[in-house]
């Protein structure tokens, strides 16, 4: 009997179907917390940049508007 090519390569692991559905819901659970965290660290980041934002505008708000003595008549 002819043993497959690809056998001797790559051995195909001998996992039982209740293994692999272990493996599968590993992976699966792993996947989503990665997902969570990283939606959560982009919250993080986008509320740090927002307040960022805001005291930039407060800023610009209490500078001298150059453009307004510019269009004056």
């Amino acid at each position: 009997m002819a043993q497959d090519p690809l056998q001797s390569i790559v051995p195909i692991p001998d996992i039982a179907p209740e293994q692999f559905k272990g493996h599968h819901l590993a992976y699966k659970f792993r996947h989503e917390i990665e997902q969570r965290q990283a939606f959560e660290d982009y919250c993080r980041w986008y509320e740090a940049i927002a307040e960022q934002n805001r005291q930039e505008l407060e800023q610009m708000r209490s500078e001298f508007d150059l453009f307004k003595w510019f269009c004056r008549r």
